[in-house]
């Protein structure tokens, strides 16, 4: 029996009422937590958790996660500019090193915050307002139409969307069922 993938969904602020704590991401993890695989067995061990400060202001599990078993790191930073000390990221850093996976995101006021940048080949999103960064955040629409499956870039420059290649948009034709798929790809592949 396979051992199942031990994913950290892990927010970047302390539990706040009214914001965006782990528990408003609970359905992903019961949805992550009932995936099995073809004879049943759990596919994914998931431990969801908020920032949580040690002595030195770093986070207890993200300042040493290159060191913790986990597989996976699932960060949504939705913090106002102290969401992860330096400790944080370079044990962040090692962990992506010694194989792990990492999916960030950031949660974007409108027209703020539109890059993310890239240290030492870690994705680490910048608190809303930076904009002095190597990557650009594209945000981008995938839909069905007419059998087709297309994609649009949504400009922050323009109020409508711009479709890529092909011309009319569209990326493959005749889609009878679409499931989507997410993962991350640890050896570059």
């Amino acid at each position: 029996m396979k051992k199942p993938t031990k994913i950290l969904l892990q927010t970047t602020i302390s539990f706040t009422e009214n914001d965006w704590h782990i528990g408003r991401f609970s359905l992903l993890q019961k949805h992550l937590e009932s995936l099995k695989d073809e004879t049943g067995n759990q596919l994914y061990e998931v431990t969801a958790r908020n920032r949580e400060l040690d002595e030195n202001g770093n986070d207890k599990i993200l300042s040493n996660l290159d060191k913790s078993d986990f597989d996976e790191l699932w960060l949504f930073a939705v913090d106002t500019g102290n969401g992860l000390m330096p400790t944080d990221c370079a044990a962040i850093t090692r962990f992506r090193q010694r194989g792990g996976g990492i999916f960030s995101t950031r949660d974007h006021p409108p027209g703020v915050g539109d890059k993310d940048c890239v240290e030492d080949g870690v994705t680490v999103p910048p608190a809303p307002g930076e904009s002095d960064c190597d990557w650009e955040y594209l945000p981008r629409l995938y839909f069905i139409r007419n059998n087709k499956l297309c994609r649009a870039d949504i400009s922050a420059n323009q109020l409508g969307a711009v479709p890529l290649l092909p011309e009319d948009g569209c990326l493959a034709d005749d889609v009878q069922d679409l499931h989507i798929q997410f993962g991350i790809d640890t050896d570059g592949d």
